[in-house]
C-alpha cells in the first residue's frame, strides 16, 4: 500500500507546559498496567520463572519510559517524526486537540476555571499512583535479588544477569522522571500555567505543523461549548483558514452531545452538515473526564434513560470508584448520540474507540453504523492495544474482527477507521510498530487498506 491514514492520534507535547493531560494518563494508565503485570506475575512460578518475571517487568517499565519521553518531546514535529520512525512507511495523520481548561469549568457560559479547588486532590492522587509504582519496583527487585542469590551456581551461570541490572536502572530512571510534581512550586504554579495556556499553544503548534506538512497532517480542533465564542469563531474564521480538517468533541469533560449550542439552528452541527466537516467524538468507557463535582448542562444526559436537563448535574467525587465511567454514562452514552443523529442523519460523525470497555455500547454503536439513515456515521479502532480479550467488556482486536468485522456487510465495513491514539496508547503497548503489527496480524491486507486508506480518505474528505 502506497500510504495509509492514522485517523486518531495526538501530537500535543508537555515540553512547553507541564501537560495535565499527561498527568491524568499516568493516574489512569499506571494502575491498569500494574494490574495486568501482577496477573502475569501470578501465572509464573515465583522462583523457577524469576528471569521471565524480570523481563516482563522490564517490558512494563520500558513502556512507561517511552510514554514519558514521547510526551515530553521538544515539539509536535518531533512526535510526528517518532510516528514516522515507528510506522516505517508513508502515512498521513489526523491529530486531535484537547481542551484542558474547560474540564474545570462548571458553568455553561461565562464560567471561571475551578482548578485550585481540585489541584491538591489531583497532585495527591498522582503521587499515590507513582509511589505505588516505585514501591512495587523496589519490592520486586529485592525479591529477585534474593531468589537469584539463593540459586545454585550452575543455574545462575546459565542465565543472563544483565536483565536485573537493566531493571534496576530503569526503576531509578523512572523515579527521577516521575518526580515532576514533587516540587511544591511546580505543583502549584506551573500546573495552572499549563491549564490556561495549553489550548493556545496547541492551536499555534498545530497550525505550524499543518503549514509544514500541508498534505500529510489533517488536524481536528477541540471544541467545547463552554469555551466562550469558540463555535462562532470556528464557523466564521478558523474553518476558512484551512488549518483544521475537522472537530474533536470530548463530552465526558462535562457537557452534553446535545448541548444547545451544538444543536441549535446555525450551531456547530448545522455547520458541519452543510460543509461536510467530520467530527470525532471520544467514545470509550474509560479515558479522561471532568473532576468537578457538578456541571451545568443544557441538553440531554443519560440517567436510567435519556433525559433533558437544564441545570446542574451532581457527580461523584473525583478518583472515587467508577467516577470516570459515571461521567461517561451521563454525558457520552450512545443513546444520547442517537438523538443527535436522528436530528442530523447526514452528520459525519466518528464515535471513536468503538465503545471500548462496554459491550452494550459496542452493540449500540454497531447498530447505528449499520443504519442506512446514518450514511456518514463511523467508528474507529484507536487505542485497541490488546490482541486478545481482557474480559467480557474489554474484548481484544481479534474478537472485534471475528464478532463484528469479518461477516459485516460492505456498507458497515466502510464505516470502520484505523487509529492509534498515539502517543497516549504507549502506556498500553510496547511501541507504535507493535500496535500496527497487531492490525496486520488480524486484518488481511485488503481489509486493512479499507479501514486505513479508503474509509479514512472518505471520512477526512481528502
Amino acid at each position: 500500500m502506497e500510504n495509509f491514514y492514522d485517523s486518531h492520534c495526538h501530537l500535543f507535547t508537555g515540553k512547553e507546559t507541564i501537560n495535565l493531560r499527561l498527568l491524568f494518563e499516568i493516574i489512569f494508565g499506571f494502575p491498569k498496567e500494574q494490574q495486568k503485570d501482577q496477573a502475569v506475575q501470578k501465572m509464573l512460578t515465583a522462583k523457577r520463572d524469576i528471569f521471565e518475571r524480570i523481563r516482563e517487568k522490564i517490558q512494563l517499565l520500558k513502556r512507561i519510559r517511552n510514554f514519558l519521553k514521547t510526551g515530553f518531546s521538544d515539539s509536535e514535529g518531533d512526535i510526528l517524526a517518532k510516528m514516522e520512525s515507528s510506522y516505517g512507511v508513508r502515512f498521513k495523520v489526523a491529530p486531535l486537540m484537547f481542551d484542558l481548561e474547560c474540564v474545570f469549568v462548571a458553568e455553561r457560559t461565562s464560567g471561571s476555571v475551578d482548578f485550585l479547588t481540585h489541584q491538591e486532590a489531583i497532585v495527591t492522587e498522582y503521587n499515590r499512583v507513582v509511589n505505588e509504582l516505585h514501591a512495587s519496583n523496589k519490592s520486586f527487585i529485592q525479591e529477585a535479588i534474593t531468589i537469584i542469590s539463593g540459586m545454585k551456581m550452575a543455574d545462575r551461570l546459565s542465565q543472563d544477569h544483565s536483565d536485573i541490572t537493566e531493571l534496576h536502572q530503569l526503576s531509578l530512571e523512572l523515579e527521577s522522571e516521575l518526580a515532576l510534581f514533587k516540587n511544591e512550586k511546580i505543583a502549584t504554579q506551573n500546573l495552572l500555567v499549563s491549564l490556561i495556556s495549553n489550548y493556545d499553544i496547541q492551536l499555534n503548534d498545530i497550525s505550524q505543523l499543518k503549514n509544514s506538512y500541508p498534505n500529510d497532517v489533517y488536524p481536528f480542533i477541540a471544541i467545547d461549548p463552554r469555551r466562550e465564542g469558540i463555535i462562532d469563531k470556528f464557523i466564521n474564521q478558523i474553518y476558512a483558514e484551512n488549518i483544521f480538517c475537522g472537530v474533536k468533541l470530548y463530552t465526558p469533560n462535562g457537557y452534553s452531545p446535545a448541548d444547545t449550542d451544538l444543536m441549535k439552528p446555525g450551531g456547530l452541527y448545522d455547520f458541519c452538515v452543510q460543509h461536510n466537516v467530520p467530527i470525532t467524538a471520544h467514545h470509550s468507557f474509560s479515558g479522561f473526564a471532568t473532576p468537578l463535582s457538578s456541571v451545568e448542562i443544557d441538553g440531554l444526559i443519560y440517567d436510567k434513560g435519556v433525559q433533558e436537563v437544564h441545570g446542574y448535574v451532581s457527580l461523584s467525587k473525583v478518583f472515587s470508584a467508577s467516577w470516570v465511567q459515571e461521567r461517561a454514562t451521563r454525558f457520552n452514552h450512545p443513546d444520547i448520540w442517537e438523538k443527535v443523529m436522528e436530528k442530523y442523519p447526514t452528520l459525519k460523525l466518528n464515535l471513536a474507540h468503538f465503545g471500548n470497555g462496554n459491550a452494550e455500547w459496542q452493540k449500540k454503536i454497531y447498530r447505528m453504523i449499520s443504519n442506512p439513515k446514518y450514511v456518514n456515521m463511523h467508528t474507529d479502532l484507536s487505542c485497541w492495544c490488546n490482541l486478545k480479550d481482557q474480559d467480557n467488556d474489554e474484548i481484544g482486536l481479534q474478537s472485534f474482527y471475528d464478532l463484528y468485522y469479518k461477516n459485516a456487510s460492505e456498507y458497515v465495513k466502510g464505516k470502520i477507521l484505523y487509529g492509534s491514539d498515539f502517543y497516549l496508547d504507549l502506556i498500553y503497548t510496547d511501541s507504535l510498530s507493535s500496535y500496527l503489527s497487531n492490525f496486520n496480524e488480524v486484518f488481511p491486507a485488503d481489509e486493512f487498506k479499507r479501514i486505513a486508506f479508503t474509509n479514512a480518505k472518505r471520512f477526512l474528505g481528502v
